[in-house]
């Protein structure tokens, strides 16, 4: 699920976790793919499980905003 920063209080799945704990306001500020080499993941996955990595988006660094009375 992408947002663009200047969503308001966005409200999703994905942030029920930070609802729960009290947060309100949230935002995802920054969303960027960060890039694993097949060598580095290798050394921890089977090569099927490195293509399911690849095919379901792989790994996103995501910079989250929120207000806690």
């Amino acid at each position: 699920m992408t947002f663009s920063p200047m969503d308001s209080d966005v409200q999703s799945p994905d942030d029920a976790p930070l609802r729960e704990a009290g947060f309100s306001s949230v935002k995802i500020v920054r969303e960027r793919a960060v890039d694993v080499p097949d060598e580095v993941l290798a050394e921890a996955a089977s090569t099927e499980e490195i293509q399911r990595f690849r095919e379901n988006g792989g790994l996103l660094s995501v910079t989250v905003r929120g207000r806690k009375p």
